[in-house]
């Protein structure tokens, strides 16, 4: 197999090919690590936020997430990217899993947490709407037809699985 080369590059992603040119290269996608957050707060409300996506050109409902900065550990980014979303800190953090969204193109990893016993500590960041929503509510945002954050629900589910959710979630 031929080594990888980079095609397109910006501070945020990098395409690479291996192989030809054109239709008969083989195209990955590698953009920084990342986490993305189940945020429970201390009276047990989970967390979501509402914010604008260029790519899906509307508002979209989502669970907390973003990159891991040079020299951050996943919890560490999972910390900053919640407080930054949300206004939302302290609280323990618990890895319930790491693997990749796009097996088939995408090289980074993203590293799911979930956040308990959470207080709100400062304002989130300007744009960004935070729900708290009790698990009946949360339940029935998941499954709504408007909402399009699918890896938010394998996060939910490892969780479960984990037992670290009330099974009347399930």
């Amino acid at each position: 197999m031929s080594t990888p080369r980079t095609v397109f590059s910006t501070p945020w992603f990098e395409v690479k090919a291996t192989g030809g040119e054109g239709d008969d290269a083989y195209y990955t996608f590698r953009s920084p690590d990342a986490v993305l957050i189940l945020p429970i707060t201390q009276d047990g409300r989970v967390i979501m936020v509402r914010q604008w996506r260029h790519a899906r050109n509307k508002i979209s409902t989502e669970l907390p997430a973003g990159g891991i900065d040079s020299g951050e550990t996943p919890e560490q980014a999972a910390r900053r990217e919640l407080l930054e979303e949300t206004g939302y800190g302290l609280g323990s953090f618990t890895l319930v899993g790491h693997g990749g969204e796009a097996l088939q193109r995408e090289e980074g990893i993203l590293h799911v947490f979930l956040a308990e016993g959470l207080e709100q500590v400062a304002q989130p960041e300007t744009g960004i709407e935070v729900l708290e929503l009790g698990w009946g509510e949360f339940r029935a945002t998941i499954l709504s037809d408007g909402f399009e954050h699918l890896i938010a629900s394998s996060a939910i589910l490892m969780a479960a699985w984990r037992g670290l959710l009330p099974q009347a979630l399930l």
